[in-house]
C-alpha cells in the first residue's frame, strides 16, 4: 500500500535495508538526470528505472520480484525477447513506437522504455514467441508508417529465463550500434537461443 502511495506522489525508486552504496548511487543518478531530461513524472519515473535495471542486470530478482508486483510487470512467463528501436534520421516516429507497442500487445506482453542512449526498448513476453509473426507485423507498421528507411528495428535473443534478459538486449542493442545506417533493411535478428 505505501509502494502504491508513494507512485500515485511520484516516488523515483525506494530501496531496502541493507542497501548496497551503488544501489543508492544509480538511484539517486538516475533522480538528477530525470530532473534535468524531459521526462514524465510519476509510475514513469519507476517503470524506467526497474525496467532499464531488468535489462542491465542491476536488479536482484528478489527486489525485481516486488516491484513487478506493485507495476504490473509479468515475470512468470515462458520467454522474454528485447525489441529495440533506433532512429537513423531525426524524422519523429513516435506514432509508429504506438503503433507497434499496440499491436504488439495483442500477441505478448510488451514492456516499453527508453534507455540512456535514445533506443527504444519494448521487453516483450509470452507463451512461446513467434518471431517470424513478430518481425513480419513490425515490418508491415514500418512500411504502414513510412518509416522503413528511417528506423532500424533490431530483435534480441529470445531468453527463458528473466536474469537472462540482460542477454537479450545487449544482443538487440549490438545489432543496432553495429548495423549500417545507410541499408534499407528495417529489421536486425539474432536467432540463437
Amino acid at each position: 500500500e505505501y509502494a502504491r502511495e508513494a507512485i500515485a506522489l511520484g516516488v523515483e525508486n525506494y530501496l531496502l535495508k541493507p542497501v548496497a552504496k551503488e544501489e543508492i548511487e544509480q538511484t539517486v543518478q538516475k533522480a538528477i538526470d530525470n530532473l534535468y531530461g524531459k521526462r514524465q513524472n510519476g509510475k514513469s519515473l519507476l517503470w524506467e528505472n526497474i525496467l532499464f535495471r531488468w535489462v542491465n542486470g542491476m536488479i536482484t530478482e528478489e527486489e525485481l520480484g516486488e516491484r513487478a508486483a506493485v507495476l504490473g510487470l509479468n515475470l512468470y512467463l515462458p520467454e522474454y525477447c528485447v525489441i529495440c528501436l533506433m532512429k537513423k534520421s531525426k524524422q519523429d516516429e513516435r506514432d509508429f513506437r504506438a503503433s507497434c507497442v499496440s499491436l504488439l500487445e495483442k500477441q505478448v506482453e510488451v514492456y516499453p522504455f527508453w534507455d540512456e542512449k535514445g533506443r527504444y526498448i519494448m521487453i516483450i513476453g509470452g507463451k512461446k514467441l513467434n518471431m517470424d509473426d513478430l518481425e513480419k507485423c513490425l515490418l508491415s507498421r514500418a512500411v504502414q508508417y513510412h518509416v522503413e528507411s528511417t528506423v532500424c528495428i533490431a530483435f534480441g535473443t529470445v531468453v527463458s529465463d528473466i536474469e537472462n534478459l540482460p542477454l537479450s538486449y545487449r544482443t538487440a542493442c549490438d545489432c543496432v550500434e553495429l548495423s549500417n545506417r545507410n541499408q534499407s533493411a528495417v529489421i536486425l535478428r539474432n536467432d540463437t537461443k
